[in-house]
C-alpha cells in the first residue's frame, strides 16, 4: 500500500488532494502538513458525533422508561381482560389462595371466569355477577366459554335475529365457544346443538 495514503493516527488520504491542500496553503504563507490537517478535521468530526450521541442517549433511556412505566401503569379495565374456564368436572373458588381455605361455590365443567389477579398457582377470579374469589390454576383452561345472564337465549340457526330459531338456552347454562362475528356467538349447548347466540345475552369469551 501506498505510504501516502495512511496519516498519523491512521487516517487514509489521498496523495493529489493532499498536495492541492499544500498548495493552498504555501499560497496564504502558512506551513501546514496536509495529513495532519485532515486528520484533525475528521478527529473534530468525530467527536461532535460521540456528544451528540451522549447527549441524545439518557433523553431516549428516560423516554423508553416513562412509555413502560406508563403501561405497567395502565388499570387492568385499560388491558385486554383475561379469561379461564373450569376445566374438570367442576372446581372449587376459595375464599384465600390457600388449599384449606373455605369454599365459597363450585362450579362446573366450563364456566367462564375472569383473571383479575394472580399468587403463585392460584388466580384470583370473577363471575359475571362480579363475585370474587380463588382458583387453583391446575383446574382451569383457555379454552373459551360462554354462560348465559339473560333468563332465557334464542339459539339461531345464523348470526342474525332474521335467522330460524332452532333452540333455547337457559340462563346460567355454560356454552362452548366456536365462533365469534359482529356481536353474535356460534355455540355449543351442552346437549351438542350448535347455533348462534346473540353475546349481549352472554359473558364470557
Amino acid at each position: 500500500m501506498h505510504p501516502g495514503r495512511h496519516g498519523p493516527g491512521g487516517c487514509s488520504i489521498h496523495p493529489q488532494r493532499g498536495a492541492r491542500l499544500a498548495g493552498l496553503r504555501a499560497d496564504s504563507g502558512t506551513a501546514h502538513h496536509p495529513h495532519r490537517s485532515l486528520c484533525r478535521v475528521f478527529t473534530a468530526a468525530l467527536h461532535r458525533v460521540h456528544r451528540s450521541i451522549r447527549s441524545s442517549l439518557p433523553h431516549a433511556l428516560l423516554v423508553a422508561a416513562t412509555l413502560a412505566a406508563s403501561w405497567t401503569a395502565l388499570p387492568s379495565a385499560a388491558r385486554a381482560p383475561e379469561f379461564v374456564s373450569v376445566k374438570g368436572n367442576s372446581a372449587n373458588v376459595r375464599a384465600q389462595p390457600q388449599a384449606r381455605a373455605q369454599v365459597q361455590w363450585e362450579l362446573s365443567k366450563g364456566y367462564p371466569l375472569q383473571v383479575t389477579a394472580r399468587q403463585g398457582n392460584w388466580l384470583k377470579v370473577r363471575d359475571y355477577e362480579s363475585a370474587l374469589g380463588w382458583v387453583y390454576r391446575p383446574n382451569t383452561s383457555t379454552q373459551a366459554h360462554h354462560v348465559v345472564k339473560a333468563r332465557t337465549a334464542n339459539l339461531r340457526n345464523g348470526p342474525g335475529a332474521n335467522h330460524r330459531v332452532i333452540g333455547k338456552l337457559e340462563q346460567h347454562e355454560v356454552v362452548r365457544t366456536l365462533e365469534k362475528r359482529a356481536g353474535w356467538a356460534k355455540v355449543r349447548s351442552p346437549s351438542g346443538t350448535q347455533g348462534w347466540v346473540a353475546r349481549s345475552l352472554l359473558w364470557g369469551w
